[in-house]
């Protein structure tokens, strides 16, 4: 058992513990000390006019944030020259977080990124440069810049790096202080045509403005072939392992070692690694469950599962429900280490406290018997259409809002539903996901032009205030 690794604000559990002997406890994943502990410093964008439009604070404000966590993952290229990065993996944990500081001081969000793991800058870093590629031909970006955010600068003082041991030699609490002086440039945050365009009746602030904060952010270092990298999937399991205490005596648990943690097993093809996972949701086998997920995305998952998983998995029996796949028909697009499953057919059955349901997915609708009753709801156009229109017959004005769907449906009429992506690792096909949301939300973006954009949002304007006059606010 180790001391427990206290979140701010929680105090110790169980009997009280004596003096300090060292560096005060860290607290989980983005998290610090006192009233602001785990806020990053205030980034205020100066005084908002009077008659500021929400809507063009809010889209300016998803632009910024898309290229900072763009750009926190942006690693496998340089950009302008289409290059790899090489891994940044450093020699001990304090020079991993010196380097972290580096990087956070040069508003270098390239070198930052850099110093993450390798599984997982492949599971984050494609999707992220796909996300600033999509948003920059959506012209909500322009001329975005990753190795120096634009905009935004940073000045750092009394900086430090604490390194803490954990029971695991190859895991390290890896914490940084100081003092941020943040200046953020409005005119210089790299938004797009779209922006500045479509909500130019409500400016966002352009002045300068500057803020002055201290910091303390704690994350997980962990080894891998003899170099140090930082992890942000075993930064959260540190995080949610503190709160995992013995009452008692205000332990918590050791981390599992290498050889405790579940072995990813994997699948010999792609629809076999979804076939996999479906028997293993099917036969209610949580371990079968994580060792069926692609390790680079949850490999922090799959050595920490020891701590709970018998748990885990006495509930799953307690429950008294069963579940069989009694058809399933599945498709494989793709090449390469990644490729997409879609299930063009499956049949379940489901028993829960004697009562049978049968669920079935097929050419875009799913059919539910359940005793006498059969219900059908269909994904297709006419059918989306038919109760939209059944919606509309209800408000004093539909217009607006017959146009605002109008638009959404011509965008996205080339849509395509995306699959369950898998990907190989060492021979083995696992479930991605991490990568199946990625894709699901890149296939939103890629669904959309500049054009159709622009038409959503001045129609959405022009519904979003028909409805605000439609509403009563009373005397």
């Amino acid at each position: 058992m180790t001391n427990q690794w206290n979140p701010p604000g929680v105090p110790p559990q169980g009997p009280p513990a004596g003096p300090p002997s060292g560096p005060p406890a860290q607290g989980p994943f983005g998290a610090g000390f006192g009233p602001n502990a785990g806020a990053p410093p205030q980034v205020p964008v100066g005084p908002p006019p009077k008659s500021r439009s929400k809507g063009k604070v809010v889209v300016g404000a998803v632009a910024a944030v898309a290229v900072l966590a763009a750009g926190g993952f942006a690693v496998t290229r340089i950009v302008g020259d289409g290059g790899t990065s090489e891994p940044a993996g450093q020699a001990t944990p304090e020079e991993l977080g010196e380097k972290m500081l580096v990087a956070f001081d040069d508003s270098d969000a390239l070198a930052a990124a850099e110093l993450l793991v390798p599984s997982e800058r492949r599971v984050l870093t494609d999707p992220a440069f796909d996300l600033v590629d999509e948003l920059e031909r959506l012209e909500v970006l322009s001329d975005v810049d990753l190795e120096q955010v634009n905009g935004v600068d940073v000045e750092l003082s009394d900086t430090d790096v604490i390194v803490e041991e954990t029971n695991a030699d190859d895991i390290r609490h890896v914490t940084i202080t100081g003092t941020a002086e943040v200046t953020v440039s409005g005119d210089e945050i790299p938004t797009g045509p779209i922006i500045e365009d479509e909500f130019d009746e409500a400016e966002v602030s352009t002045e300068d403005s500057t803020t002055t904060e201290p910091f303390e952010l704690p994350l997980v270092g962990i080894e891998q072939d003899g170099e140090w990298f930082l992890s942000a999937g075993y930064t959260i399991a540190e995080s949610i392992r503190q709160f995992d205490v013995d009452y008692d005596t205000g332990e918590i648990p050791d981390i599992p070692s290498v050889e405790e943690a579940i072995a990813p097993v994997g699948a010999d093809s792609p629809d076999g690694a979804v076939e996999a996972m479906l028997d293993a949701v099917a036969d209610k086998d949580v371990e079968a469950m994580i060792a069926q997920l692609d390790p680079g995305e949850f490999g922090a998952l799959q050595r920490y599962a020891p701590m709970f998983i018998d748990d885990a998995q006495e509930g799953l029996d307690e429950e008294d429900f069963s579940l069989s796949i009694t058809e399933s028909d599945l498709r494989v697009e793709g090449d390469g280490d990644t490729r997409e499953v879609f299930v063009e057919d499956i049949a379940i059955e489901i028993v829960e406290n004697g009562d049978e349901t049968y669920v079935q997915y097929s050419d875009g609708c799913v059919t539910v018997e359940s005793g006498e009753s059969t219900d059908e709801v269909c994904f297709t156009g006419d059918e989306v259409t038919a109760q939209l229109d059944d919606a509309l017959d209800e408000l004093e004005n539909p217009e607006p809002a017959e146009d605002f769907i109008a638009a959404v449906q011509d965008a996205f009429s080339d849509f395509e539903v995306p699959g369950i992506v898998v990907t190989e690792v060492n021979g083995k096909w696992f479930v991605s996901p991490i990568g199946t949301f990625d894709g699901a939300l890149l296939n939103v973006f890629e669904a959309l032009d500049a054009d159709e954009l622009r038409e959503i949002i001045e129609t959405g304007k022009e519904f979003y205030s028909s409805m605000a006059d439609d509403v009563d606010y009373g005397d």
